[in-house]
């Protein structure tokens, strides 16, 4: 969030409507639900761990580690 102190999440689903033209099936039109969203202070989000992790658009990404591991200490959930 921009105060530096919170973070926010939140999660949806799309409503697609569907259509195929010359023979290509495409969106033709979108709509977002979100279902849910809350904030929480920066701290307690994911533990001092994944504090710097950081995603990138080529294979440095986090999702090519391999095997994929757990943080040291998953934070607690009171």
């Amino acid at each position: 969030m921009p105060d530096g102190k919170t973070v926010g999440a939140g999660g949806g689903r799309y409503l697609d409507r569907l259509e195929r033209r010359d023979g290509q099936w495409k969106v033709a039109l979108r709509r977002l639900l979100m279902d849910w969203t809350f904030e929480v202070p920066f701290t307690s989000w994911l533990g001092t761990d994944w504090d710097n992790v950081k995603g990138s658009r080529d294979r440095h990404d986090p999702s090519y580690a391999r095997p994929l591991e757990l943080p040291r200490e998953l934070p607690r959930r009171g």
